[in-house]
């Protein structure tokens, strides 16, 4: 799907070419709230970092440029399921779709799809996670992407991190504490 592509894609490239130093990551302190109407939750995001919005379907958060955290993204991609004129009729398909783009890049490698539960405020879905390395530009990345329903409308939330490889451990902590953040609303 070209939008699922764009999503993996347009993420890696705008961090294409960097360095990273090994400074360590802060945990998350003094956040912003992205609570858009039609996104379908809420979530927090350091103080630092912008959200960008593709539409109503993609949400992108990004340190600011110039800064260490300019380095890591986070991207929430909504997807319309296959009875809603979408591409996918469940979980696997999308996972199948991310690692068939990932072919595309040089090195990639997923590793170990396995089940993932998300039990919050009265939703109790089930979904599949992942991490990926691939390779672009001559630059490694390293990727942890969940997929799940939505459990409000025939639709799909694909959630990703990526970041360098060299700088990925640094910021997963960040990535985790915004992952935590996320919830679904009714």
């Amino acid at each position: 799907m070209k939008g699922l592509k764009y999503l993996i894609l347009a993420a890696v490239l705008m961090m294409c070419g960097f360095t990273m130093s090994a400074a360590a990551a802060e945990p998350l302190r003094g956040t912003k709230t992205f609570n858009k109407a039609g996104f379908g939750y809420v979530i927090q995001y350091p103080d630092g970092w912008l959200s960008y919005t593709e539409g109503r379907h993609t949400a992108m958060f990004i340190g600011k440029e110039g800064t260490k955290q300019n380095y890591p993204t986070v991207v929430i991609k909504n997807l319309l399921a296959a009875s809603q004129g979408g591409k996918f009729r469940a979980v696997d398909g999308v996972i199948t779709d991310l690692e068939n783009q990932l072919r595309s890049t040089s090195e990639a490698m997923v590793f170990n799809p396995e089940p993932f539960k998300y039990t919050k405020d009265g939703f109790n879905l089930t979904g599949t996670q992942c991490v990926a390395e691939y390779t672009i530009k001559k630059e490694r990345f390293k990727q942890w992407a969940v997929v799940m329903p939505d459990g409000n409308k025939p639709s799909f939330y694909v959630w990703s991190y990526t970041a360098p490889e060299a700088a990925y451990d640094v910021y997963l902590p960040i990535a985790k504490a915004m992952f935590d953040s996320w919830v679904l609303k009714e």
